[in-house]
């Protein structure tokens, strides 16, 4: 049976803001509102707080997780520190981030990991691509595209152990194999409000802001040519947020203003659509960004807002149902210094948040 219909509902417990998924099972993740990673069990639907980070190291809160083996690599939400989480021993270690990066706001978009190398992407006007030792830790700072004065890297996809970075100022992707020695120009094709997914072999850049006649810009690194094709869903509300993932060959696509989720397969043409039932009444934005990970795909929005995961062909709410005091008494037994260090974490505000309602 094709789905129709979600039901949406605001939850009043937690709310991964930046997360990752280990195993196909475990869900790690920080609420918006404090320094405290979560993990929770997708089967058991059980959460539990397993670490509180120091606010004294961290001046904000985190953008995105990604794990390697047993650590978890965390990037900050604004230029502050990198930090390395291991789950076993649950040893934390910050790293500076270099002053060579001028990027302020999201200076690192995405991660990723091949021969026992990770590789933290930059974005905005930040030019450097960070190598990690995955054993030895060493972080090196790789230049992008040196001729250039100046760049903004809009995200990135991976490829066969090769990084397409997509500079919208330029309007070129620059490859990163090993080392910087490649630039694709793209000509006649604005990468401006174009954000790029892979499916298979092919990069598919997707608009986010629609105002008009968007267009989709697809690019086969096979052939190494571009194609474009219409937006495939029409009559969008102007301004609608359309935040796009891709599940194996298929594109998911959450329209807010819409309030509905398309299924299209890589040619564009739509299989199926979704009705978001009892959602974003005031047409506010509230999912801005999503995952993809081995076996499923989520949205996640602001405080307040629950995951949507697609999994196995069906979308569902991810709502972490946990007691806001018992959520106060983990983490208090989490810190060493008891209520003085409480106060420099924001967990007043979000059991505010929980009991106001």
């Amino acid at each position: 049976m094709v789905q129709t219909e979600l039901v949406y509902r605001q939850t009043h417990g937690l709310t991964p803001f930046s997360y990752t998924v280990v195993n196909n099972v475990w869900l790690y993740f920080f609420d918006e509102h404090m320094p405290a990673l979560f993990r929770y069990n997708m089967e058991t639907e059980i959460c539990e707080c397993i670490a509180v980070f120091d606010k004294n190291c961290m001046k904000s809160n985190f953008y995105k997780m990604f794990a390697w083996g047993d650590d978890l690599w965390i990037l900050p939400l604004f230029k502050d520190k990198i930090v390395c989480f291991n789950v076993q021993t649950q040893d934390v270690t910050y790293y500076e981030i270099s002053e060579r990066i001028e990027e302020e706001n999201m200076p690192f978009v995405d991660m990723y990991f091949f021969e026992k190398k990770g590789y933290i992407i930059p974005h905005g006007k930040n030019r450097y691509l960070l190598e990690i030792d995955l054993t030895s830790h060493k972080i090196e700072l790789l230049e992008a595209d040196k001729k250039i004065k100046q760049v903004f890297f809009e995200g990135a996809v991976e490829i066969n152990n090769k990084i397409y970075l997509e500079d919208s100022l330029n309007n070129t992707f620059v490859v990163y194999d090993n080392n910087f020695t490649r630039v694709i120009n793209v000509k006649g094709y604005p990468l401006r409000n174009k954000f790029p997914k892979r499916v298979e072999n092919k990069i598919y850049l997707f608009p986010i802001h629609i105002s008009g006649d968007e267009e989709v810009l697809i690019y086969d690194i096979d052939t190494n040519e571009f194609t474009k094709k219409d937006y495939p869903i029409k009559e969008l509300p102007h301004g609608e947020v359309c935040i796009t993932e891709t599940l194996g060959k298929e594109i998911w696509i959450l329209a807010n203003k819409k309030k509905r989720i398309y299924r299209l397969d890589s040619s564009l043409e739509i299989i199926s659509d979704i009705s978001i039932v009892n959602f974003n009444k005031n047409e506010k934005i509230v999912y801005i960004s999503g995952r993809t990970f081995a076996n499923c795909s989520f949205w996640n929005g602001n405080a307040g807002t629950p995951l949507i995961q697609i999994k196995d062909g069906t979308v569902q709410l991810l709502d972490i149902k946990k007691d806001i005091l018992e959520i106060y008494i983990e983490i208090v037994k989490k810190l060493k210094t008891g209520k003085r260090e409480m106060e420099k974490n924001d967990i007043g505000k979000l059991i505010y948040n929980n009991t106001i309602s």
